[in-house]
């Protein structure tokens, strides 16, 4: 086992076309995170995003926190206010690293809370 991200969360958003470009080129150019460990593209922008990169592959086996702190720090000045990824380690645990105002963080899950939103059994079956 490994770590895992969530690629569907997964907002790798950066401050521009160039900046997503030199993103990709510092996880690219990481001896140890690629080709490995992660591979990336740069999109374009949507209706709903800007320039961002998208996780092409990631492999988290015999994954080192030093490395990745490494790189994640060397793209500091490229991703944009509220850039995450977020990774799942072997044991559930949750944690991931946020960009904001030209500073990284690692934030770790604390509590999950779960609440009823709406039932879905149809009105006319009763509960067993």
């Amino acid at each position: 086992m490994g770590i895992h991200i969530d690629l569907i969360t997964a907002d790798l958003r950066c401050r521009s076309e160039a900046s997503a470009h030199a993103a990709a080129a510092i996880i690219h150019g990481h001896a140890w995170m690629s080709p490995y460990h992660v591979r990336v593209s740069v999109h374009p922008p949507s209706a709903t995003s800007a320039w961002r990169l998208v996780i092409d592959h990631f492999q988290g086996d015999h994954w080192h926190e030093d490395e990745s702190r490494a790189v994640w720090l060397a793209l500091t000045p490229y991703m944009a206010n509220g850039a995450t990824i977020e990774f799942e380690g072997p044991g559930y645990e949750r944690w991931r690293i946020r960009w904001a105002q030209g500073r990284v963080f690692e934030d770790i899950t604390e509590e999950v809370r779960w609440t009823v939103a709406e039932e879905i059994t149809p009105p006319d079956k009763e509960a067993p």
